[in-house]
């Protein structure tokens, strides 16, 4: 499928989808971890194949407090 006229990517290219999905996720994820942030509420994150907690840019403990 050619590029439509609002859109730059061409959906034939797999590659340039998948980077488009990519980048909206990291903005997307951006936006929600600064929204929590503001908000007081911890932002779970991947670490190490375990879920933990991020607050104001802080990694949280288990029991949610900053380290």
């Amino acid at each position: 499928m050619p590029p439509s006229e609002n859109s730059p990517i061409d959906f034939d290219d797999q590659d340039a989808v998948l980077a488009a999905a990519v980048r909206s996720f990291e903005v997307a994820a951006k936006r929600a971890a600064a929204e929590n942030d503001a908000r007081g509420i911890p932002t779970p994150v991947g670490v190490n194949g375990t879920v933990r907690y991020v607050l104001n840019g802080r990694l949280l403990d288990e029991t949610g407090s900053s380290k």
